[in-house]
């Protein structure tokens, strides 16, 4: 698109907006599942206990947990709807989807980061490069995730409310 053209939006249905909140969570569970299966494998590899120390076992394990705690993030608005809601299409869903999508990208980023930081900790053997390594990547996830729609999304917000 480019600059002088102008941007069409339409207003979402409240049947469409659920279908939406529903069909981003089946999209990112497989990745936290793929994600959390090769985490699980490392503890189970002879390096995990040969090369790290209790410290950075330990933060793995935390590394872990926020991916697990992703995980259930991004299943709660389905197990929602079916429990609570069935056979209903409310903007209580979408609203809850949206947050615990939203706080699943937390999660996934804390856990990415820790595991990261284990992994530049091996690699490159020095806690404050695997720290700059880690934050590094942290800082881009929170610019693309969070920051960037918060941007674009405010200027699209505005030029709607001007037409």
């Amino acid at each position: 698109m480019t600059a002088s053209a102008p941007e069409r939006a339409e207003r979402e249905t409240l049947e469409h907006e659920v279908s939406h909140v529903l069909e981003e969570a089946r999209m990112i569970v497989p990745g936290i599942q793929a994600l959390f299966g090769f985490q699980l494998v490392a503890v189970f590899n002879q390096t995990f206990f040969g090369r790290l120390d209790v410290f950075h076992q330990r933060v793995h394990l935390v590394a872990i947990a926020w991916i697990v705690l992703a995980m259930g993030f991004v299943m709660t608005p389905a197990a929602y709807h079916r429990q609570a809601e069935r056979g209903w299409v409310t903007g209580r869903l979408v609203g809850l989807g949206s947050r615990l999508l939203q706080l699943s990208l937390v999660a996934l980023a804390c856990g990415v980061g820790l595991d990261v930081y284990v992994i530049a900790y091996m690699v490159l053997g020095l806690r404050w490069m695997a720290l700059v390594v880690s934050a590094t990547l942290l800082a881009a996830l929170s610019m693309l995730w969070f920051l960037l729609p918060a941007i674009l999304g405010s200027g699209a917000a505005t030029r709607r409310s001007s037409s």
